[in-house]
């Protein structure tokens, strides 16, 4: 059959690929994908388990909450951006040999490209997830001077809401419910990585906007923000977002974000 054939194909290009060539076929394959999202979801399900286990006044019992330095999961934010910052690793270590590879990998810890990395896992475990549960992929054209143009906040707002925002708001909530309700006072040991993560998806969308550190754009960004929700657009953004599906299987977030900004 075609799936024995496949797999016989995979199997005979596992064998006799170098690593590098491995990695490049994981990351570009669907395998990758599905690894996104069971590392995102488990992320985001502790936060959960550990509010009702404090709720219940059963923490105590599955958690000693004497977290060591270099646990796996105290390293969790680190091997997340790692997983996902590895395929242009290796391909600077192939192309420009390791000493380059290291200056590469120096820079994206200077320039906090973890906190992108880790970003960039939760959209693609959102949409993939999201696509394989009920359809609707679709295929948006980039424009070419997207990285040096200014998006304003309440256009994040709107495009990353439903799969970031709104992620983090939960993960904030029920850990402070952890925190609240735990018997021990070291429970920060265990959650500081999931909070990091969560403040990742919060925090990344203003650190990689251009010019969003400077005071006049900051107030610029307050500014339309305010005027967003208080003009009507946040009504008519939810509106969509919650109307009824959109023409072509599109989701509806994108429908939404696409319809008020008119950009497809």
């Amino acid at each position: 059959s075609a799936a024995s054939l496949t797999t016989r194909d995979v199997a005979r290009f596992a064998a006799s690929a170098p690593l590098v060539k491995l990695f490049s076929y994981y990351y570009s394959a669907i395998a990758f994908y599905v690894h996104d999202v069971i590392v995102m979801h488990v992320t985001v399900l502790i936060p959960y388990l550990l509010a009702m286990l404090a709720l219940v006044g059963l923490d105590h019992r599955f958690n000693n909450y004497e977290a060591q330095p270099l646990s796996l999961f105290a390293l969790l934010p680190l091997l997340l951006s790692l997983m996902t910052a590895i395929p242009a690793l290796c391909m600077v270590l192939v192309e420009r040999g390791p000493r380059r590879a290291l200056s590469f990998l120096l820079g994206m810890a200077i320039t906090a490209s973890p906190v992108y990395f880790i970003f960039v896992a939760q959209t693609k475990s959102f949409h993939f997830a999201r696509t394989v549960t009920a359809g609707g992929a679709s295929y948006f054209a980039a424009r070419r001077n997207a990285s040096v143009l200014h998006t304003p906040y309440h256009e994040l707002h709107a495009r990353f809401a439903h799969s970031h925002l709104y992620v983090a708001a939960d993960v904030y909530v029920f850990l402070c419910m952890a925190h609240v309700w735990s018997v021990s006072d070291r429970l920060f040991l265990t959650t500081w990585p999931t909070w990091a993560v969560a403040s990742c998806f919060v925090l990344a969308p203003l650190l990689y906007n251009p010019q969003q550190l400077e005071a006049w754009q900051v107030k610029a960004d307050v500014r339309g923000f305010c005027g967003w929700v208080t003009g009507g657009g946040w009504e008519e953004w939810y509106a969509r977002l919650h109307g009824p599906p959109a023409r072509g299987g599109m989701a509806a977030e994108d429908a939404a974000w696409n319809e008020q900004f008119g950009r497809v």
